[in-house]
């Protein structure tokens, strides 16, 4: 859903400025998909104490024990939300760079 909604609001962009995108949206300020992922992602490992991860449900080593559990939800509107979409953002990550979280500043970087 998010991904047409962006490639909609490029054309329109596009359209409106005749210019190409990326200097639009710097002029414009206008936030792009991979922004939003960026900030999506900096948004649940600043704010981790909000989400469960696999390993404090248990203590078993895995190769997933750093990912977050996501939470079950039945509303689309909670599903579609910040929460769930970045439990779902950040387990897509490689383990390497889940590792890096403890220092906020070189996983910027590495992200």
């Amino acid at each position: 859903m998010l991904k047409k909604l962006f490639i909609l609001q490029k054309k329109i962009v596009r359209t409106i400025t005749n210019t190409g995108v990326r200097e639009a949206f710097k002029n414009m300020e206008i936030m792009t998909y991979s922004q939003y992922i960026f900030l999506l992602i900096l948004f649940t490992v600043k704010n981790k104490h909000l989400f469960t991860s696999n390993r404090e449900i248990h203590n078993y080593i895995t190769r997933n024990n750093t990912n977050f559990l996501l939470p079950t939800v039945n509303k689309t509107k909670f599903y579609k939300g910040p929460y769930v979409s970045g439990s779902k953002s950040y387990n897509h990550l490689p383990r390497h760079t889940k590792i890096l979280v403890s220092d906020l500043k070189y996983f910027k970087l590495t992200l």
